[in-house]
């Protein structure tokens, strides 16, 4: 992912999706990152994951955005390792950090949201917006 600060949040990814894509990936409150140099990165492409929620979340420099949470139990990707993300911070460029921020707010929204808080009965995924 390139430099910069230009971001464009987004609900749903564009089809066809962009051929440059940057994932965020996320066991529990734990992001992947390079050993060596404590950058976030995932995979290029969700194929090579398996993931227990997927969200979009925008364009950064035309570059498709998405945040994915795996199981408790997951390995992280091929040469990546798992660190808490607050531990990361100052290590990241800031946009970088914007965005880890960003994922782990919604992923851990939608992992804390899928039940009704007065009903508890399940609740489904909004089309039109972030919701539930």
């Amino acid at each position: 992912m390139r430099g910069g600060s230009l971001f464009i949040p987004g609900l749903r990814a564009p089809s066809p999706r962009s051929r440059e894509q940057f994932w965020l990936v996320y066991r529990g409150r734990q992001i992947a990152v390079h050993p060596a140099q404590g950058i976030a990165a995932g995979p290029d492409r969700e194929s090579e994951l398996e993931t227990a929620a997927v969200h979009y979340l925008g364009r950064h420099e035309g570059c498709d955005v998405f945040a994915a949470d795996l199981a408790a139990s997951a390995a992280p990707p091929p040469g990546l390792e798992f660190r808490e993300l607050f531990s990361l911070y100052g290590q990241m460029s800031d946009p970088i950090q914007k965005l880890t921020g960003r994922a782990i707010q919604v992923l851990e929204w939608d992992r804390t949201h899928r039940f009704c808080g007065a009903c508890g009965s399940a609740t489904e995924t909004a089309e039109a917006e972030r919701a539930r």
